[in-house]
């Protein structure tokens, strides 16, 4: 992601689109796949809090899939990944997802991870078993269980990762809990 201009006070700024109404504005980092101003007010007239987990979920969805801007596009929009015409407002995927089992404790997950987000592919689950479908931490049972025999065994992460292949920062969340915990 490029800026296009800096402020007077030298922050970079970026070309930002609403992901309700698609208006385009200069602006910096923060602003990006955020709501314009007016949608905003619309959003909290038709109790749609921007401020609720859900609420950032759906235009985290929208922004990676629409919006070259975005720094995760390239994993998303760019690969044709596309959010389905029924979510591009809020209130059809949020009455979808407090029936089809979200809680604050779950994220959004495709279980196509080449399909588009539609209710027919998309679930809700840990963080774990999300995080463990990733393309840059795919590892089997096995090899999680082997990573974490070597570990107990005195050796470090490093040496972990080179014996097995697996990258560093795979490791690392291996060895904090934070994936494959029934390794």
């Amino acid at each position: 992601m490029t800026p296009i201009a800096k402020s007077s006070n030298g922050t970079p700024l970026y070309e930002c689109k609403c992901p309700t109404c698609g208006l385009v504005r200069i602006q910096d980092k923060r602003k990006i796949g955020k709501l314009c101003m007016a949608c905003s007010r619309k959003a909290r007239r038709d109790n749609m809090v921007s401020g609720t987990r859900l609420y950032r979920i759906w235009s985290g969805m929208l922004a990676r899939c629409k919006y070259p801007s975005t720094d995760s596009y390239k994993y998303y929009g760019a690969r044709g990944i596309s959010v389905c015409s029924e979510w591009s407002k809020f209130k059809p995927f949020s009455d979808w997802a407090l029936s089809n089992g979200y809680s604050d404790d779950l994220e959004i997950d495709r279980v196509d991870s080449d399909g588009n987000y539609t209710p027919k592919n998309c679930i809700f689950t840990s963080h774990q078993l999300n995080s463990q479908k990733r393309r840059n931490h795919r590892v089997t049972l096995d090899q999680a269980s082997e990573i974490k025999k070597l570990l107990s065994s005195g050796s470090s992460m490093v040496d972990v990762s080179n014996k097995t292949g697996v990258p560093y920062i795979v490791i690392w969340h291996i060895n904090r809990g934070n994936t494959w915990r029934n390794a």
